[in-house]
């Protein structure tokens, strides 16, 4: 595989390039994460739908005496609710938001708490600040029993434009409850613990896997030949030496 852009763009399995050697043939783009490839995608009726049963608010002041399913019920209200009503969570304080990463045909629910600059102005996620001050500190968001990453089937639409622009992943970003595009490339080693979730080696496949299936083109080869692309001669062919025989 080929990576465009990656002395710009960077991932956790870039390396990977030179276990496996670069193929022309198979490109991975990242410069094409700009706001005129997503002005295209359709985000009507998109967002991440979080568990039911976790959609209530703990009033406890003492945040000792809650169980760790309480804590973890209350993860979920403060993301959603601080998120979408653009308040303080009870939990220290903070303000938490949200971004959907698509990803494998799935969405996935990354968190993080709102950093602030000296004015009291929020620090906006960027290029250069997931590399500085939001660095590792966007953690996903896990299932309590399971302990997997909570996802929700991702709409069509996204896979369709996934596949049509060969982004294997990107990013949407929730502001007052309207999920936005992230016009910018989002690396997925900027997640907290991300080698827990992400395995380099199944990663790298996985995606090159992805670009070889949308790049292949339909086949207009007569059967003809096919035939002689596979080394067979139709000349002398089993069938024409049969009837020679006969003769």
């Amino acid at each position: 595989m080929k990576i465009i852009g990656e002395n710009r763009y960077k991932d956790f399995f870039d390396q990977m390039i030179y276990s496996y050697g670069i193929d022309e043939a198979v490109v991975l783009d990242r410069t094409i994460y700009h706001a005129k490839t997503f002005a295209k995608l359709d985000l009507a009726g998109v967002s991440f739908s979080f568990p039911h049963q976790y959609w209530y608010w703990y009033n406890d002041k003492d945040q000792r005496n809650l169980t760790p399913q309480q804590r973890y019920k209350k993860l979920i209200t403060d993301i959603r609710n601080a998120s979408y009503l653009n308040h303080k969570s009870y939990a220290g304080n903070e303000l938490y938001e949200y971004i959907i990463l698509y990803y494998q045909e799935k969405l996935y629910c990354l968190y993080y708490k709102k950093q602030f600059d000296a004015l009291g102005q929020v620090i906006l996620i960027n290029e250069k600040t997931l590399q500085t001050i939001y660095h590792h500190k966007i953690k996903i968001l896990y299932e309590f029993d399971s302990k997997k990453p909570l996802t929700n089937p991702a709409p069509k639409k996204l896979t369709l434009f996934s596949q049509t622009y060969k982004m294997p992943y990107f990013v949407l970003l929730n502001h007052h409850g309207t999920t936005l595009p992230y016009t910018q490339f989002f690396p997925l080693w900027t997640i907290h613990q991300y080698q827990t979730i992400f395995d380099v080696v199944e990663t790298y496949q996985y995606i090159e896997n992805f670009i070889l299936e949308n790049i292949a083109e339909p086949s207009i080869q007569s059967n003809s030949n096919k035939i002689t692309a596979h080394g067979f001669d139709l000349k002398s062919s089993f069938r024409h030496l049969k009837n020679s025989n006969k003769k």
